[in-house]
C-alpha cells in the first residue's frame, strides 16, 4: 500500500460488515483490519514508545496545543476525515 490509508478497502469492509453490524454482541461493532500502511503504523508506535507524556498547562488556560508528533498526527487525521466519519 502506498498510502496512509486505504479507503477503497474500507469502502468494501463497509459493505461486507453492513449487514452483520448490529447484529454483533455485546453491542454493534466492526473490526476494520489492513486499512492502514504497517510502515507509518510501525513510526507510530516509535513515537508512542519514545514520547514522555506530561500535563500541557497550556490546554487548560484554552490554548490549542498540537503536541502529537507528525506520523501520529496523520493517523488521527485520517480517523478524523469526513471520509472516515461517515460512514
Amino acid at each position: 500500500m502506498n498510502k496512509l490509508f486505504d479507503y477503497e478497502k474500507f469502502k468494501a469492509q463497509i459493505k461486507e460488515f453492513s449487514s452483520s453490524y448490529n447484529e454483533e454482541k455485546p453491542f454493534p461493532f466492526a473490526v476494520f483490519d489492513g486499512l492502514f500502511d504497517e510502515t507509518v503504523l510501525d513510526q507510530v508506535n516509535e513515537e508512542i514508545n519514545n514520547c514522555t507524556f506530561e500535563k500541557d498547562v497550556r490546554a487548560i488556560e484554552g490554548v490549542e496545543v498540537k503536541t502529537m508528533k507528525p506520523c501520529l498526527q496523520s493517523v488521527a487525521q485520517c480517523l478524523k476525515s469526513s471520509m472516515a466519519v461517515s460512514f
